[in-house]
């Protein structure tokens, strides 16, 4: 016996099964956008894109690859600020008290 409840409108049938999946998959999504703080635009999250890259590249079991590539996303864009972040502190450190202050912009827009 099928459970599940059917929706029809305009000659298209929903699973209500579906719907529900592609709900939760819509508000995951979203969590994935972040605000760049220095220009206010909405970015990708470094995470997101990993496990998109991840989920394509490993077509036998794509939510290891997701997950996979979830964590290599993480830790390199972890890294990548991190590292930019120690950079920006030792230049501070360097012109402190020289008249020259640092201050940060966002990537310029292609």
């Amino acid at each position: 016996m099928n459970r599940s409840v059917r929706y029809e409108e305009r000659g298209c049938i929903v699973n209500g099964r579906s719907l529900i999946v592609a709900t939760v998959l819509v508000s995951l999504l979203g969590g994935c956008q972040t605000i760049d703080p220095y220009t206010r635009e909405t970015k990708t999250s470094n995470t997101a894109k990993g496990a998109g890259i991840g989920a394509l590249i490993n077509k036998d079991d794509r939510g290891k690859g997701a997950v996979i590539g979830a964590a290599l996303g993480a830790g390199v864009g972890g890294g990548i600020g991190y590292y930019m972040d120690q950079q920006e502190t030792q230049l501070r450190r360097i012109l402190e008290g020289s008249g020259v202050s640092v201050t940060r912009v966002g990537a310029a827009s292609c």
